[in-house]
C-alpha cells in the first residue's frame, strides 16, 4: 500500500512539473556567478528540475552507504 502512495504522488508531481514546464516557453536571462545567459525558461525549468533529481538521488545513496569501521 505504501509503495503505491509513493508511485501515485510520485507520478502527481511529475505530471504537474511537465504542465508547468510546457506552459512556460518564454525567454529569460539566468545569471550564475559572472555569466548570463539568455534561455527559454522550459529549458531552465527542466535542466533545475533534473539537477535537483539528480541531486536527491545523490544524498539518498550517500544516506544508504555506511562507512567501515
Amino acid at each position: 500500500m505504501k509503495k503505491h502512495l509513493r508511485l501515485i504522488l510520485t507520478l502527481v508531481i511529475v505530471v504537474l512539473l511537465g504542465a508547468l514546464i510546457i506552459q512556460n516557453h518564454a525567454p529569460v536571462r539566468a545569471q550564475l556567478l559572472f555569466v548570463t545567459v539568455e534561455m527559454p525558461l522550459i529549458l531552465l525549468l527542466a535542466l533545475t528540475s533534473g539537477l535537483g533529481f539528480i541531486l536527491g538521488l545523490l544524498v539518498a545513496y550517500a544516506g544508504l552507504i555506511k562507512p567501515k569501521s
